[in-house]
């Protein structure tokens, strides 16, 4: 994998990271804590491939 395929991936990763952790936020909101946390450690998962 080249260089500018890893920064597209690692770009829409992280955009997808950021709509999980927005759902999570949600979730808190709303009081929905269990809901909140799966969302919260899905969007860990997609930012640690990037690591």
């Amino acid at each position: 994998m080249d260089i500018e395929e890893r920064k597209k991936r690692r770009a829409k990763d992280t955009e997808k990271a950021k709509s999980l952790k927005d759902k999570g936020n949600a979730s808190m909101k709303e009081g929905d804590y269990q809901k909140a946390m799966e969302f919260y450690t899905l969007a860990l998962e997609h930012v640690t491939l990037n690591l």
